[in-house]
C-alpha cells in the first residue's frame, strides 16, 4: 500500500516574514540616525574648520596690517613703497614674478618709451638730455632706448600732441634754447600688450624692459600686497629671507642695485662658501662679520671705502629687521 508524502512547503510563513520586516526597518533606522549623526559631526568639524580659517586669517592680516602700519611709521615719505622696491627681487624668490603680475592685472600699465638718437649744446656734444631724462625717472633699456615707469607716467597723456607738449615742457624747455637732439621716437605702450625674451645667462650683454622695471615700479604697493596676500606670502615672510638686495637696497645707487641684483646668485654661492652653510637668511646676516662680506663685495663695487659702507649697512639693516620683527609681532 502505497503512503502518501506529503511535500514541506520552502515558502516563509506570515510569521517570519514579519519578523524579517521588524528587523529590516529596526536596522534601517539604526543606520539612518548614525549616518545622520555621522552627516551632523561632519557639518560640525566643517563649521569648526571654517571659524578657524577665518580665526586664523584675520589673525595674519592683523599681522601683515600691523608691518605695514610700522613701515610707514619708519618715515613718512612712501616707506611702504621703498620697501616693495627693496623686496623686488625677493619677490622671484617666493614666486612672483614681474611678468605674472603684469598678466594678472586688469588696468592699463601705460609706460612712455624714449629713443634718444643724439645731442649737444652749441655744436659740442653734450649729455644734459640724457641726464634730464634720468632725473625724470626713465630706465634706460639699451642702445638709447629709455623707458617711463608707469608709476610715473603722466595719466592725462592720450595723443601725440600730449607727449610732444610734455616732453618739451618737462625734458627741452628746462635745457635751453642751444639744445640739439634726435628724438626718433616717443611713444606711450600698454605693457601689459608687450612681448620680451633673453634666452642668454643673466650676465649677458642685453636687458628687457621687465628686466628693467621693478613691480613696484609698475604697479601700486596695494596691488602687490593684495597680490602677496592671495598666494599666501606676507612681509614678514619676504623680510625673513634676508634678501642681499632687499638689505642693502637703501644706501646702493640704481646702478649699483642693478649690478648686485644681475650678480646676486654668484654673490651668495661666494658668501655660502665663506661662511660654510647651505643657506643663508635673515638670522645670518645679522651675526656676520662686515670686512669678510665687504672682500666679497669688492668684485661688483670698485672702491674699497664704498664696499665696507654697503658690508656695514647689510648688516645692520638684518639687525635691525630681526629686532623688528621680534618687538612689533
Amino acid at each position: 500500500m502505497a503512503v502518501s508524502e506529503r511535500k514541506t512547503s520552502t515558502k516563509p510563513g506570515r510569521n517570519t516574514l514579519l519578523w524579517i520586516s521588524v528587523i529590516l526597518i529596526i536596522i534601517g533606522l539604526m543606520l539612518f540616525n548614525y549616518i545622520g549623526l555621522y552627516s551632523l559631526f561632519l557639518d560640525i568639524l566643517g563649521v569648526l574648520s571654517l571659524i578657524y580659517s577665518i580665526y586664523q586669517g584675520s589673525v595674519e592680516r592683523g599681522k601683515e596690517q600691523r608691518i605695514i602700519d610700522e613701515i610707514k611709521k619708519l618715515d613718512k615719505t612712501d616707506q611702504l613703497g621703498k620697501t616693495l622696491r627693496r623686496v623686488r627681487s625677493s619677490l622671484k624668490e617666493v614666486g612672483i614674478s614681474t611678468e605674472d603680475l603684469v598678466k594678472e592685472y586688469d588696468h592699463p600699465l601705460k609706460a612712455m618709451l624714449i629713443f634718444k638718437f643724439r645731442e649737444r649744446i652749441s655744436g659740442r656734444k653734450s649729455v644734459v638730455l640724457r641726464d634730464k631724462i634720468r632725473e625724470l625717472g626713465f630706465k634706460y633699456i639699451q642702445s638709447g632706448v629709455y623707458v617711463l615707469p608707469p608709476v610715473l607716467t603722466p595719466s592725462s597723456l592720450e595723443t601725440r600732441e600730449d607727449i610732444g607738449k610734455w616732453f618739451k615742457s618737462a625734458v627741452v624747455d628746462p635745457i635751453g634754447p642751444n639744445l640739439e637732439y634726435v628724438i626718433p621716437f616717443a611713444v606711450l605702450i600698454d605693457l601689459r600688450k608687450a612681448y620680451s625674451e633673453r634666452k642668454a645667462p643673466e650676465r649677458a650683454w642685453g636687458r628687457t624692459i621687465f628686466g628693467v622695471l621693478g613691480p613696484d615700479e609698475l604697479f601700486p604697493p596695494e596691488y602687490i600686497i593684495g597680490t602677496m596676500n592671495r598666494k599666501h606670502i606676507s612681509l614678514e615672510d619676504i623680510i625673513r629671507l634676508g634678501d642681499i638686495t632687499f638689505l642693502a637696497a637703501g644706501c646702493l645707487t640704481d646702478s649699483e642695485l642693478l649690478k648686485v641684483q644681475e650678480n646676486k646668485r654668484e654673490l651668495i654661492s661666494q658668501i655660502q662658501y665663506t661662511l660654510g652653510t647651505r643657506g643663508i637668511n635673515l638670522s645670518e646676516y645679522k651675526k656676520m662679520d662686515s670686512e669678510k662680506l665687504a672682500s666679497m663685495l669688492r668684485r661688483f663695487v670698485d672702491d674699497p671705502a664704498r664696499a665696507r659702507h654697503i658690508a656695514e649697512t647689510i648688516v645692520n639693516e638684518a639687525i635691525f629687521w630681526d629686532k623688528f620683527l621680534k618687538e612689533k609681532l
